[in-house]
């Protein structure tokens, strides 16, 4: 498995629901950004500013939080077969960081997923 297939969902996930009514209106004066660590997997995050959310490689200097999860766990999160919030009280999901602000990213990725559907 490529290292940046995890990447590539989230990145596909933000640039088709980009005109989501839903995901505008919650994202309108965020500045925020979370990191994403898979195991195994190259390292990106996701950055909400000015009404937009850029996915990117690397590693962001000041995430709000860091989650860390096995690779096919973070893809199975991104594809919606695997609940976020059973992932982190289960201990597939480790979260640094300010826990509670990754409930309003939680939010957006479940809107992004069931726009999909």
């Amino acid at each position: 498995m490529s290292s940046d297939v995890p990447f590539n969902l989230l990145k596909n996930l933000i640039d088709n629901s980009s005109n989501n009514a839903k995901i505008k209106e919650k994202i309108d004066g965020w500045n925020k950004a979370f990191q994403f660590n898979p195991v195994g997997a190259d390292p990106f995050f996701i950055e909400i500013s000015n009404n937009e959310i850029n996915v990117s490689q690397g590693n962001h200097d000041s995430p709000l939080a860091t989650m860390i999860a096995e690779t096919q766990d973070l893809i199975a999160m991104l594809e919606g077969k695997l609940d976020s919030l059973g992932a982190f009280f289960s201990g597939k999901l480790k979260i640094e960081g300010k826990v509670m602000e990754t409930q309003s990213l939680n939010f957006i990725l479940k809107e992004a997923i069931s726009t999909l559907s």
